[in-house]
């Protein structure tokens, strides 16, 4: 299966995002720039079929993070994150 992800790891921080909390598909898309929110369920599936070896790796690193409420009311105080706003 050949996996298509944001080459910025969008689809990486989208599927911890889904993993560990209860926001909705809009509001991933919405926070993390990704467009349509069929995206957010695509890039999150496909994420977690991958079986290449970076993608397992970084699967494995992001498994080991927690996201914590004062991350998630960081990110619903800011808009958008700060590496969409690079020049």
């Amino acid at each position: 299966m050949e996996i298509i992800i944001c080459p910025d790891g969008t689809a990486a921080l989208a599927w911890l995002i889904r993993k560990n909390t209860t926001m909705s598909s809009e509001w991933i898309s919405r926070r993390l720039d990704m467009g349509h929110i069929s995206n957010v369920t695509n890039y999150v599936r496909d994420f977690e079929l991958a079986h290449d070896k970076v993608t397992r790796q970084l699967r494995n690193r992001f498994a080991k993070i927690l996201i914590t409420s004062d991350l998630l009311t960081f990110w619903l105080r800011t808009d958008p994150l700060p590496w969409n706003q690079v020049g």
